[in-house]
């Protein structure tokens, strides 16, 4: 269980920038779009931590990339959110059924 922990524990450490960033990247975004309620703030942070982590570790395997353009995509991306989660469900969703009709 202690292993467990050492683990998350230096992935929080990998990751504090990256966290940071989108959180505040997700808190622009809701002051930007007029938000005045807890519970719009803390949706745009939650959506904008996903999209930034998600990002930054998809982009892990690029090795020539530096880990400042990495972090800094990772921003752009947590910024943009819930607009970027949208559009990559709606591609996603042609496919599907692109997919399902071709069978059909």
């Amino acid at each position: 269980m202690t292993e467990l922990w050492s683990e998350a524990f230096n992935w929080l450490q990998r990751m504090w920038l990256v966290i940071c960033l989108s959180l505040l990247g997700g808190m622009a975004r809701a002051a930007k779009c007029g938000e005045r309620t807890f519970g719009g703030w803390f949706c745009s942070a939650l959506v904008a931590l996903f999209s930034g982590v998600v990002t930054h570790m998809l982009m892990q395997d690029i090795t020539s990339i530096s880990d400042t353009v990495r972090v800094a995509c990772a921003s752009v991306s947590a910024y943009s959110g819930g607009v970027l989660l949208d559009a990559v469900q709606a591609r996603i969703a042609d496919v599907v059924l692109t997919g399902i009709n071709r069978r059909g």
